[in-house]
């Protein structure tokens, strides 16, 4: 069962976007729910951004839209998830309004916690039929170092995978490589989204809230839709019949 320790987030939302690399390590990769199998490739890298500074530049972007099921605004209380334990998986469901289809995922985005822990998360994407608690085909797995914060969030980039989902839902989830710590957050807004919340304990899939969980995870989604791109004075289709070069 999950403890949970309540976490107070700073009062003071930070104007300027900073970002910190995190270092690799040696560690040999594992596929998500087996036993130690190895992943392709290294130790990928997380980065961390301020959590309202990376919501305004994910929305500068045309046809680059963020999913969440969380209400974290960036500073306020949050409830980090401890207790769970190595070969576990912290999951969030998302679907995207039926014009953003087809999407292409470009990020994960996840408030993990206590601040200043680090530590290694198997990140993995799933098809999804937006109903059953077992997860579809999985499209990509890897692992990356993260570090915990109180109110940024660390950023995955999936912008090089080339994960287009066409319709229906998808599911991400973070198999912890270790025993707590680190964890993953929910928000402390005292609503959880139904069925759109997971965690796997090995061999069984569970909906957070039968495992009495109250909150959301603060798992997010930053895909590009096929969204019309904006031009630099704003207008957003590339028809120039109706512009005029009289000046008032």
């Amino acid at each position: 069962m999950l403890e949970e320790i309540p976490l107070v987030c700073g009062s003071r939302q930070i104007s300027d976007l900073e970002t910190q690399s995190v270092e690799g390590c040696g560690l040999e990769p594992r596929r998500v729910g087996t036993t130690r199998r190895a992943l392709r490739g290294a130790v990928r890298l997380a980065t961390i951004a301020v959590t309202g500074m990376a919501l305004a530049v994910a929305s500068a972007h045309a046809g680059t839209k963020i999913l969440q099921n969380d209400g974290f605004t960036g500073f306020g209380s949050v409830t980090c998830q401890a207790g769970a334990v190595e070969g576990e998986i912290l999951a969030a469901r998302f679907s995207a309004d039926p014009g953003d289809y087809p999407f292409t995922i470009e990020k994960v985005l996840a408030l993990v916690c206590p601040a200043g822990f680090s530590g290694f998360f198997v990140v993995s994407v799933w098809e999804d039929d937006g109903v059953s608690l077992q997860p579809g085909a999985l499209l990509y797995s890897d692992i990356y170092q993260v570090t915990g914060a109180d109110t940024s969030l660390n950023s995955i980039d999936l912008s090089l995978q080339n994960i287009v989902i066409t319709s229906g839902s998808v599911r991400i989830g973070l198999e912890l490589f270790q025993n707590y710590p680190p964890s993953v957050a929910t928000d402390f807004d005292g609503t959880i989204t139904p069925s759109t919340n997971f965690i796997y304990v090995p061999p069984v899939w569970w909906f957070s809230e039968n495992l009495f969980l109250t909150g959301d995870w603060i798992i997010r989604l930053e895909i590009q839709t096929p969204g019309v791109a904006l031009f630099a004075d704003g207008f957003e289709s590339g028809d120039t019949t109706a512009w005029s070069s009289a000046v008032p």
